[in-house]
């Protein structure tokens, strides 16, 4: 029920209001409710269809926050606050254990968690038209990105419909597949493959490059490096000095590039310029005008001399597969 200056939420909450706290634009509130007199087990998030007026609010839904601590304490939540960019949310809570029959040992503790995007709390801001997405559509998206449906082409077509859409939702999957990786105890991933398609680049490169727009290529590449180092994961660029101009498969047969430096520098060289990246995987292809007798991964003109250090001016570990 809504009141003059007011938001009615008793019958909301399992007992009383603990904490409130706001989004960066005031458009959502979040309180933390209490089930007895001293804990709060639920955080309830409330749309704000004008900034930090309460008399806006629709009730959005909740995240039940349950206490941990160690195996043989028991303990209450307190109070919590968002964090860096609403990317982080700390709980405080108050353990305690038993040290025998007449003592109690207490203890204040923070917990951290790390959101999947900023305020991440039962809804996720993911274009500039502030639309949501409840949980159950969270989790068939989870589902496509654990399936590995979703591929870097997927986004590079996405990013030709709607570039603000895209790359906010890039970040996100980015931050999510990083977190997945981080419970695995996984601290490489393979991607971003930075290859710049043509009409007839050979399908082993296929739909995991982004587009066959250099730029668009590029701009997803270093937002991925970007989001991995954030994550402290590292990336690997591949394939140096470039796989789009490929007809077959170097998996199994030798695929020979004819393009002379120049023409290789003006597409396939672009992407990989000035990357962030820490590792570099080359390509197992054998470029006629920089070396006619070594595959790039085996060519001291292409891996040493001529074009990692000097015309791509990054420091990395070169790698083969």
């Amino acid at each position: 029920n809504l009141a003059e200056g007011k938001l009615e939420i008793e019958d909301t909450l399992t007992y009383a209001a603990m904490t409130v706290e706001f989004d960066d634009d005031g458009t959502r509130m979040y309180v933390g409710d209490a089930s007895n007199k001293s804990q709060f087990n639920n955080i309830y998030v409330w749309k704000l269809s004008t900034p930090y007026s309460v008399t806006s609010a629709t009730y959005a839904g909740k995240w039940q926050i349950d206490f941990r601590g160690v195996s043989d304490s028991k303990g209450a939540n307190y109070a919590f606050q968002f964090g860096k960019q609403g990317m982080k949310l700390y709980v405080t809570s108050n353990e305690y254990t038993k040290e025998d029959n007449t003592n109690t040992i207490y203890d204040d503790v923070i917990f951290e968690y790390d959101l999947i995007c900023p305020y991440g709390i039962v809804v996720c801001e993911l274009d500039e038209t502030n639309v949501q997405t409840d949980t159950a559509v969270q989790i068939e998206f989870a589902k496509n990105v654990i399936k590995h449906n979703i591929s870097a082409n997927f986004f590079g077509k996405l990013y030709n419909e709607n570039k603000t859409f895209c790359l906010k939702l890039f970040k996100n999957y980015i931050f999510s597949l990083s977190k997945t990786l981080k419970i695995l105890g996984i601290n490489v991933n393979t991607i971003p493959v930075l290859d710049v398609l043509r009409n007839n680049t050979n399908k082993v490169i296929g739909n995991r490059s982004f587009s066959k727009d250099k730029k668009i290529v590029k701009e997803l590449g270093n937002i991925t490096i970007k989001y991995l180092h954030k994550n402290r994961i590292a990336g690997i660029i591949k394939h140096i000095p470039g796989h789009g101009s490929a007809v077959s498969d170097s998996h199994k047969k030798m695929p020979k590039v004819s393009l002379n430096l120049k023409k290789l520098s003006k597409i396939d060289f672009y992407p990989l310029i000035s990357s962030k990246a820490k590792i570099a995987m080359t390509a197992h292809i054998l470029y006629t005008k920089l070396d006619n007798k070594n595959v790039a991964t085996l060519s001291s003109k292409i891996i040493k001399d001529k074009i990692t250090w000097s015309y791509f001016c990054y420091k990395a570990w070169v790698i083969i597969n």
